[in-house]
């Protein structure tokens, strides 16, 4: 009989008598978790990591420029006084930046319990002149970026405490089509969703759970031009009729890395507002 099966067999329904393990504090709890969220300085990523560090967690944050940096801390230290978080200044759109970072991760903590994988970039711009670096930088920073911290963070991964977890900061973009010219962005999110897929196969058995989010319109400086010139037509498409909140993002990265998500990987979790679903209203 497979090891599998033999699991099942000694397997019994479990149906908790301690009611503290219901309790939404115990359940949704990040205190004291390693967290690392590439590109978490400003956007999204610097909302994430703001919950994280506004719970309890130590986090650790980069970017390319010290003044984004330093920008970060600054309002780290205002709306999370005491936290423990660090800054990095490195490229993740090469593999010595990914090596670079994690290096100075492991220096820094033993264990790493979770991974946001948020740091991106966008490129829009007619087919006739799309140029071919815009490919190269996407696909770099995109998708290389996160399968080369996630494999390089590996072994500190194994170490989390309750399991780790890895999560994917993907787009619609993968999933639909846009009316924008972003070739090269929709590209890569569509790689990164699979990507989560392919992670979260290998990474289960050792106790490391992969997750992506495709995330719907967020007001932040990547989307800022679009928006603006695309105000109405935008908004139109979302049902819920606004754009995602810094609790919105938050909240779901702090869920799926969490006990309450504890069976969930593999996953692509929509985060926009009910955009997908606009087609069929």
């Amino acid at each position: 009989m497979s090891a599998c099966c033999e699991k099942y067999k000694s397997e019994k329904f479990v149906m908790s008598n301690n009611a503290k393990d219901l309790v939404a504090n115990a359940l949704f709890d990040v205190k004291d978790k390693i967290v690392v969220v590439t590109g978490g300085t400003r956007g999204i990523g610097f909302m994430i990591a703001s919950g994280f560090l506004v719970n309890g967690a130590t986090v650790f944050v980069n970017s390319r420029k010290q003044k984004d940096c330093e920008k970060a801390e600054a309002e780290f230290a205002k709306i999370a006084p005491n936290s423990k978080y660090h800054t990095f200044v490195v490229d993740l759109g090469t593999e010595k930046g990914c090596i670079d970072y994690s290096n100075f991760i492991k220096q820094k903590e033993d264990r790493v319990d979770v991974l946001v994988n948020n740091a991106g970039t966008s490129w829009a711009e007619p087919i006739e002149t799309y140029p071919d670096h815009a490919w190269d930088k996407l696909m770099a920073l995109n998708v290389k970026a996160a399968f080369h911290m996630t494999k390089f963070l590996l072994p500190h991964l194994r170490k989390a405490k309750e399991g780790a977890s890895v999560i994917n900061i993907g787009s619609i973009s993968g999933e639909s089509v846009s009316a924008l010219e972003y070739y090269a962005y929709s590209a890569s999110k569509a790689a990164i969703h699979h990507l989560t897929r392919h992670l979260a196969s290998r990474l289960a058995r050792d106790n490391i759970r992969v997750n992506c989010l495709a995330c719907g319109l967020f007001l932040t400086q990547l989307t800022k031009v679009t928006v603006e010139r695309n105000k109405e037509d935008m908004f139109a498409n979302i049902p819920l009729n606004r754009s995602g909140h810094a609790t919105d993002i938050a909240g779901t990265c702090m869920f799926l890395s969490s006990k309450a998500a504890a069976w969930i990987t593999g996953a692509v979790v929509p985060l926009e507002g009910g955009t997908l679903i606009k087609s069929y209203l």
